[in-house]
């Protein structure tokens, strides 16, 4: 006769064997992260999937993680360039322009005739005004004509030995320009031939000097003051006499083009972005009258805080473990410089703490600090830093 716990005990292995093929389905089928859970006895990740950080998608190890890059420090937010007082102004003197000293000319009746080519070269024929052809008579018989560029400028018969000056056209002149001398043929009065001696013959004209029309000035502008720039203005003080219109212009842009406010303070915002790292220049240019400029300056205001702010976010189970104190949130610099003072502040959700080292990482524990949901950090230097990473931990 068969005990009774002999004719269950095949019953009780089935069962065994039921369950056991029920878990290995059940493991087959879901997810890597909790079949790692069941198999290895780690714990289910309820801090959250994803964190935030700079539009980046992070672990949940990971709570934030961006690259601030250089963070200047700025001791002052306002900077004044002052550039020195000067002149600008045209002179205007009499130049001899050509000295032919003598010039003669002749035709006879046979068809010899001998006549004269002369070449005028002229330097900046913009600067010149009022230029005359003078010369005197000495011998003067038949009709003297005279030829600037292919256009006759003079076609006379002189009777005196003073004559007046001859005007050259401005418009008419080059660079380089060809004069011509000629005398009319005698016709029937073949046993005298026509001629013309002129002496003291010269070109002369007024020029202009204008380089001292113009004034460029340089000045400097830190990589600090360059970064963080938000506003510039530059301000002048003009004394006129004549005065036409007056160009200035900010590294090659145009800030102001017309007749100043003269013995008065003129003020020209201008765009900011204009300004450049290093060397910048200011030039002044007036096409006439006399200036005086003083009290010169370029101005720039700076945007005041210099610090830079991120947010990240905590969920509920993460605060939970944080406040057990079986998980920590830490934040992480990574410089640029290694054996560079880093100074600066960290403020976490309005909680201040400042921090000084020479080493390439510096880590500080914030669990104190943090709250469930929202939370900011702003990074405030006190000096001039370059971060390669801000990273905020939860482990």
């Amino acid at each position: 006769m068969r005990r009774r716990g002999q004719s269950q005990a095949p019953h009780a292995a089935n069962l065994i064997l039921v369950i056991i093929l029920l878990l290995s389905l059940y493991i087959m089928f879901v997810p890597p992260s909790e079949r790692a859970r069941i198999l290895e006895g780690t714990e289910p990740s309820d801090d959250g999937d994803t964190g935030t950080g700079g539009g980046q998608t992070l672990n949940s190890s990971t709570l934030l993680a961006v690259h601030p890059g250089r963070l200047s420090y700025l001791q002052d937010t306002e900077f004044e360039h002052v550039v020195p007082s000067f002149y600008l102004y045209s002179s205007t003197e009499s130049v001899v322009l050509k000295d032919l000293n003598a010039v003669y000319v002749s035709s006879s009746a046979f068809g010899q005739t001998r006549s004269r080519n002369v070449t005028l070269s002229l330097d900046d024929v913009a600067s010149l005004k009022n230029v005359l052809l003078t010369f005197e008579a000495e011998t003067a018989r038949g009709v003297l004509t005279i030829v600037l560029n292919g256009e006759v400028i003079y076609e006379n018969e002189i009777v005196s030995q003073v004559v007046e000056p001859i005007r050259l056209s401005e418009a008419s002149l080059k660079e380089e320009n060809e004069l011509s001398f000629s005398v009319s043929s005698p016709g029937w009065r073949f046993w005298q031939p026509n001629e013309y001696r002129l002496e003291k013959v010269r070109i002369v004209g007024d020029r202009t000097d204008l380089s001292k029309q113009q004034s460029t000035n340089i000045f400097y502008i830190s990589p600090e003051e360059a970064a963080n720039v938000q506003s510039a203005t530059l301000s002048f003080l003009p004394k006129c006499e004549n005065p036409g219109p007056l160009q200035v212009l900010v590294n090659g842009n145009i800030v102001f083009s017309n007749v100043p406010d003269c013995n008065s303070q003129n003020r020209l915002q201008f765009n900011p972005q204009q300004l450049f790292q290093g060397s910048n220049n200011v030039v002044f240019a007036a096409d006439s009258g006399s200036y005086l400029l003083e009290q010169i300056k370029v101005s720039t205001k700076l945007r005041e805080d210099a610090s830079v702010v991120y947010h990240f976010d905590i969920n509920s189970s993460q605060m939970s473990k944080l406040r057990l104190g079986t998980k920590h949130v830490t934040l992480k610099l990574e410089f640029v410089d290694s054996g560079k003072e880093q100074e600066g502040e960290l403020v976490v959700n309005g909680h201040r703490s400042g921090f000084f080292t020479r080493d390439r990482v510096f880590e500080k524990r914030i669990d104190a600090y943090v709250q469930e949901g929202g939370n900011a950090i702003r990074l405030v230097p006190k000096t001039t830093m370059d971060v390669a990473n801000l990273v905020v931990k939860y482990n």
